[in-house]
Formats: C-alpha cells, structure tokens, sequence
C-alpha cells in the first residue's frame, strides 16, 4: 500500500511530501491522474496540479472528472495509471461522487495493486474510514465546536477505508480549533492527525511516516509522541 496525504501542495511548503513522493514513484518515468473533489470547468485546480507535478519533472497529468463530466473511459485510463491523485476541495462531494459512480473498490483495488493514491486536503480526508470529522467543519473547512459543524445537517458517510485515523488538513494553533478538536477526537476510536499545509504522512507498506511535527488528537487529548496510526490493508 502506497499512500500519500498531503494538508495542500505549495512548492514552497511541502518539498519534504513532495521527496517522499518522487522516492516511492522513482525510477522509471509515471503518469499521474488527476480526480478533482467536484466539477471544475475552468479546470483551475487541475492546471494548478499539473503545474505541481511538472515542477517534480513528472509528464502532464489525465484529468478525470468523476462528476459532471463522468466518462467510464478516461475513468479506465485513470485506473491504468501508477498514481492517482485526489483534489482538494469539499470532502463531502467527493466522498459522494466515489459513491455515486461505485468507485470504493476501484479505488481500493487500484491500491491493493500497487498504485499510489495521493490525497490532498480533502482527497486525504477520505482515505479514512468514515467522513465524521469532514461533517463537523464549518463551510470554511475549519474545525469548529460539534454544535457548529456539518454533522447533524448531512451525517457522516464512510470513506475509502485505508488508514485508522482522521486527517485534518490546514491546521492552525487557534485556540478555537484546538478545543473543536480535541472535543471531536473524544467520540472516536480512531486519532485525529492535524497537518500544516508544510506537514503530510506517508503510507509505504507497513510503515506510516508523518513529515513535520504532525498533531495528534486522540480520546479527548492532544498527543505530540510518535505517530501510532494503525494502517489497514486494502479489502481483497
């Protein structure tokens, strides 16, 4: 299992996610396709990626828009890819595109064989096992007290299953989103793991790497030991 989630990809912040990246795509030349969270037209996210991805001297990347523009062939062709990356964006909706177009297995499959699925913001958010943290942010994505958020208007649909914990992307020492939380991380079993937008983990394996100094929010806590993520295998 080769996994990669990023809090957001900025040249200028995420080199060290970027080198954990090139290390598991080395040595032969891969081609990367690009699923974005919701239909974008204008493609900004898209060329923003390409961008990215061409600055690490990858070839251009497939958009494959699994929305408004759904094609079960360029789908294919995403599949036949060795990486795929999942846009950042509203969680929710792409947690719901997945479901719509039946592409849990697919996706799980594409892993189980050996492809790298890149998550970034909320493409990391639903590598998780179930959506709960994604409904309780504000309409900003921001972790705000349970009572505030999503969850009680939209409910929290499961996620692709691949990792035992949560990810919270573009996290800020506010006082306001450490208590939020620390208050969601009290009704799950699973860790939260907080990321900067310089910070992300690495899944190789059986080992779980995190890149900067990762928060963790555990059982009503806030952790900072080493990251004990417990990594499930991809269903057969």
């Amino acid at each position: 299992m080769k996994l990669v989630l990023y809090s957001d990809q900025i040249a200028s912040e995420s080199a060290g996610i970027d080198e954990e990246l090139m290390r598991l795509l080395e040595p032969s030349t891969h081609r990367v396709a690009f699923i974005p969270s919701e239909s974008d037209r204008r493609r900004r996210y898209f060329a923003r990626a390409e961008e990215h991805y061409g600055r690490l001297g990858l070839p251009p990347i497939l958009h494959c828009d699994i929305d408004a523009e759904w094609d079960p062939r360029v789908v294919a062709g995403a599949l036949a890819c060795d990486a795929i990356h999942l846009g950042s964006g509203d969680p929710m909706a792409l947690a719901d595109a997945i479901r719509r177009r039946e592409l849990e297995r697919p996706l799980r499959d594409f892993v189980g064989r050996g492809g790298i699925l890149i998550g970034v913001s909320a493409g990391a958010m639903v590598m998780s096992r179930s959506l709960a943290l994604a409904a309780a942010l504000d309409d900003d994505g921001v972790a705000r007290p349970v009572s505030g958020g999503r969850a009680k208007k939209t409910g929290a649909p499961s996620g692709l299953g691949l990792v035992e914990f949560d990810f919270y992307p573009h996290f800020e020492e506010e006082d306001s989103v450490v208590r939020a939380l620390t208050e969601l991380s009290r009704s799950s079993a699973r860790p939260i793991h907080a990321c900067s937008d310089s910070q992300g983990i690495v899944v190789d394996g059986t080992a779980t790497r995190e890149i900067g100094a990762v928060v963790t929010f555990h059982r009503g806590a806030r952790e900072h030991d080493a990251l004990r993520a417990r990594v499930s295998r991809a269903p057969q």
